[in-house]
């Protein structure tokens, strides 16, 4: 019985040391002016601004060049509407943790209307470095979590469950004499 106090009492542990899994959504909806800030992220105002889309109450964002930097520190970038109108270069954006390049899309085709991107990359982001033309491109609904734990957080989360189990397992009480 003592063993599974254990065993609980680790699992506990375990899921109160993993990160929330709640995903941010940007979206523009209901925003007049951008500050700083929204949507947990700053870089708004040197970037561009809002660009009202195809329909009625649809808001994007639109920028040029530029960067955008999580506030929060390092995230999980699950994926973005986006477009970007390259002309004769090719645009498209970097990410970066801590200052190290990680990911880089460049956008190959015209396109007219921003589309899903998935991010493949499920490191890290603290930063994205947008790469466009002087047309600049569009985004929606950029989306992120809490970053993935490091693979060497993961080692002492199992490191500790596995104390934990061998210590659980040398306190079985003894058998009874003359039982």
């Amino acid at each position: 019985m003592k063993a599974m106090n254990w065993f609980a009492a680790g699992m506990f542990g375990l899921v109160a040391v993993l990160p929330a899994r709640a995903a941010t959504v940007v979206d523009f909806q209901d925003v007049f002016q951008l500050e700083d800030g929204y949507g947990g992220l700053s870089g708004w105002n040197e970037l561009g601004s809002l660009n009202s889309g195809a329909l009625p109450g649809e808001q994007r964002f639109h920028g040029g060049t530029g960067s955008l930097t999580f506030d929060q520190g390092g995230v999980r970038l699950l994926g973005m509407d986006f477009v970007t109108w390259t002309g004769d270069m090719m645009g498209g954006f970097r990410l970066f943790n801590d200052g190290v390049q990680v990911y880089e899309y460049l956008q190959s085709d015209w396109l007219n209307d921003p589309y899903w991107l998935d991010i493949s990359y499920a490191g890290p982001v603290d930063r994205i470095d947008f790469i466009s033309s002087s047309d600049g491109f569009l985004i929606d609904n950029l989306t992120y979590t809490a970053a993935v734990p490091e693979p060497g957080q993961w080692a002492m989360i199992l490191g500790g469950l596995a104390v934990a189990g061998f210590a659980a397992s040398r306190m079985r009480p003894a058998a009874k004499a003359g039982a």
